[in-house]
């Protein structure tokens, strides 16, 4: 099997492109029909993962950041709903993914999940509650209450309550892909935005309205943090300059600790979010001098608004860390390596979807440099490794935290991971 270095070349674009961009005018059979996402083995064979009228709808494929835990890659539909309620539901979400809002481009599968999550399973078990089977029976007053519930009962601030609302939105822009579309306009004579209060935000103003939910961590603190880090760093240079070239580390605590330093570093110095962080290769830097003056730049993928690869100025602290985790990340590199190997020996796997899947993102974690272990479900017997997640940036910073002897967890305090 050919090595292939990214996921793009998995999806099934001629099966995907094929498919109906609208569940309107369809019969009930020819709407759960539709493939919602699929591969492509090494033999040119389409494996369906996901269909309309699946349960589950599995969107593994079309994720590309190295972040991402893959449970955050799912949607279940609560079956325990109505089922015209989940029905109106995907396709408006299908539409959504295939279309995108009108005057703009389709979401991310990052977007997708998040909605489904966010907004859309949480209205509809409001729904469940008062008995609402369709939501051509949802009146403008379950509107208006769902509004309160969310603004005064559950307290979200301006941007939490669009998420949470926008499921409401969407219901009306793709009505005429819904069986039992909304009867009325959801806001009355006002819109979404203007109702969550993001309208009246603007600029710097938005740091005094509470719409931000990120607080500032402290100067005192973040020294403290940032120079326990910077010793970790220094520690570890010293360690490989004493024990020569070929020096491998094989301690794994200190190997785990030297990983948070150089992200906390990297995560400080570089204004990167997360899932930019995460996707630094092995090598992906380099130093310029123009002018008498060293100028240092890490290369990532810039996800979020899909300019691709990016590349940004740090100082040659970020890159020295950077250089230090690529000497000791080598034994969980050469672990995954080990298992890329194995897996590619395969000929006739039982799954073979999960088996393409699994050996896709172990080929495009690699290179990375943050990586981890990770045994699904704590079954040690099944771990493996991958480039670390969202979730476990965030045990990583608290765990600095801890060892500065900062009592209070990094991540209520810093803009990471995004």
């Amino acid at each position: 099997m050919n090595i292939r270095n990214s996921n793009a070349v998995l999806k099934a674009y001629d099966v995907l492109i094929a498919q109906p961009i609208t569940a309107n005018g369809l019969s009930p059979a020819e709407r759960d029909a539709i493939i919602v996402s699929a591969i492509v083995d090494e033999h040119g064979e389409t494996l369906v993962l996901s269909r309309l009228g699946d349960s589950q709808w599995d969107l593994r494929p079309f994720f590309d950041q190295a972040n991402v835990a893959e449970y955050f890659k799912f949607i279940n539909w609560d079956t325990s709903i109505a089922q015209a309620l989940i029905d109106d539901c995907k396709a408006v979400t299908y539409a959504w993914f295939k279309r995108g809002m009108p005057s703009s481009k389709p979401p991310i599968a990052r977007g997708i999940t998040t909605l489904a999550v966010a907004s859309v399973m949480p209205f509809l078990r409001w729904l469940k509650d008062l008995g609402i089977a369709r939501f051509s029976d949802v009146r403008p007053i379950h509107i208006s209450n769902y509004i309160h519930h969310c603004k005064h009962e559950l307290k979200l601030r301006p941007l939490p309550l669009y998420g949470r609302l926008r499921i409401i939105d969407f219901l009306w822009v793709f009505a005429a892909d819904m069986l039992f579309p909304l009867q009325s306009y959801p806001w009355g004579n006002s819109t979404l935005w203007r109702i969550c209060g993001i309208s009246k935000v603007k600029g710097l103003d938005a740091g005094n309205k509470n719409v931000g939910r990120t607080d500032i961590i402290p100067p005192e603190d973040l020294s403290k943090i940032f120079n326990f880090s910077e010793a970790v760093i220094q520690d570890m240079k010293s360690e490989l300059s004493i024990n020569g070239i070929g020096y491998n580390p094989s301690d794994d605590h200190l190997s785990v600790l030297c990983r948070d330093a150089v992200l906390f570093i990297v995560s400080i110095t570089s204004g990167m979010r997360n899932d930019e962080a995460i996707g630094i290769e092995v090598g992906a830097w380099r130093r310029v001098v123009k002018d008498g003056v060293l100028f240092c730049w890490v290369s990532t993928i810039e996800h979020k608004t899909g300019k691709g690869r990016v590349e940004y100025l740090v100082p040659e602290l970020t890159l020295n860390a950077l250089e230090i985790l690529a000497k000791y990340s080598v034994t969980i590199r050469k672990e995954l390596d080990q298992e890329i190997r194995l897996l590619a020996k395969v000929t006739n796997p039982n799954d073979p979807a999960e088996h393409l899947l699994r050996l896709e993102k172990a080929r495009r974690d690699s290179k990375k440099l943050f990586l981890g272990r990770h045994a699904p479900g704590g079954r040690l017997q099944d771990q493996y490794v991958e480039a670390l997640s969202g979730q476990a940036s965030n045990y990583a910073f608290d765990r600095l935290a801890v060892s500065a002897n900062k009592s209070a967890p990094v991540t209520r305090s810093i803009s990471i991971p995004h």
